[in-house]
């Protein structure tokens, strides 16, 4: 499931750590879903929009306003995005003179978090092992996996290069080859504290930025117990009503489909291996029974019909 490939990590309007979703007062709300910000609206939504359920828009890199929210995002480490959600508005109260309408204070509502992909890149690992101080000039790494005629499995890295027009120029294939190891392939790491760190700095920066309400509302995170979950996780425990499996930053576990996967794959400690002629007397010995209790079948039928003749033949004189 692609979706437990990201991790998240967000804090709602109280400053302490949520969903990733801003539910807004008229029915619009936002949510951080893999490394996007989906903007939901039903009475918004239309069958042109591009989008299925209530979802209108997903936005990923800039500044975006939108009925009634100040949308700001941008890309950071880990192919993540980091997103800052701000909805205001200004409620209608009665006049003095119970007749004239005026707009009272603001309500303000803050949402902060990071999507990005939990599993880090084995690429440094790969060219150290290879000996290669990193890759050449322009080029682009394609990281991959085969599997020979001998049964023997490597874990490769093709390189390419940009061509004219947007266009794929030279490529070199099976650059680095080396034999398949647990150490080479991608591993879950979660949400690292180095993009945590940088997302808290740009978050400070917006929040400076934006006036006095930001700042207040910045103030209220406590850094020091940030949690973070899976969102394939996330999707589980929606479903079966259970809590969000969230864990301390740089505490990250393995995804549950992972582990689902993995499980599934491990053989059954009750299975014993036979050999092939064990097999093929098991599978004559099933054939032989088969074919007995088809002819005790055919038998008895026979002799029903037998019997049948019998009673209807005419008696001799």
């Amino acid at each position: 499931m692609a979706l437990s490939n990201w991790d998240c990590m967000a804090f709602g309007p109280d400053g302490k750590p949520c969903d990733g979703k801003l539910m807004c007062s008229d029915g619009q709300w936002v949510e951080i879903y893999k490394n996007w910000c989906y903007i939901h609206n039903k009475k918004m939504w239309h069958k042109r929009c591009g989008y299925t359920g209530d979802t209108i828009a997903s936005f990923g890199h800039g500044q975006l306003e939108i009925d009634g929210m100040d949308l700001h995002a941008k890309r950071g480490p880990q192919d993540s995005i980091f997103l800052f959600a701000r909805y205001r508005k200004y409620p209608h109260l009665p006049g003095s003179n119970g007749r004239k309408i005026k707009f009272g204070p603001p309500i303000n509502m803050f949402m902060a978090g990071i999507g990005g992909c939990g599993y880090d890149d084995p690429l440094p690992r790969l060219l150290k092992a290879a000996g290669k101080k990193g890759l050449p000039k322009g080029a682009n790494a394609q990281i991959g996996s085969l599997s020979t005629g001998d049964k023997k499995r490597y874990e490769i890295v093709d390189l390419w290069w940009e061509g004219k027009k947007g266009k794929i120029g030279k490529i070199i294939q099976n650059w680095i080859k080396l034999p398949s190891k647990a150490h080479f392939r991608s591993r879950w790491v979660g949400l690292t504290r180095s993009t945590i760190k940088e997302f808290f700095k740009w978050l400070e920066e917006q929040a400076n930025e934006a006036g006095p309400n930001e700042q207040k509302w910045f103030a209220k995170i406590d850094k020091k117990h940030a949690l973070r979950f899976n969102q394939g996780d996330a999707f589980f425990a929606m479903h079966t009503k259970d809590p969000i499996p969230a864990t301390k930053t740089g505490k990250a576990k393995e995804p549950v489909i992972s582990k689902m996967i993995k499980k599934m794959g491990e053989p059954k400690a009750t299975a014993k291996r036979i050999s092939a002629k064990e097999c093929m007397t098991k599978a004559y010995k099933i054939r032989e029974k088969i074919f007995k209790r088809k002819a005790e079948r055919e038998c008895a039928s026979a002799q029903l019909r037998l019997a049948s003749l019998k009673k209807g033949a005419p008696s001799e004189k």
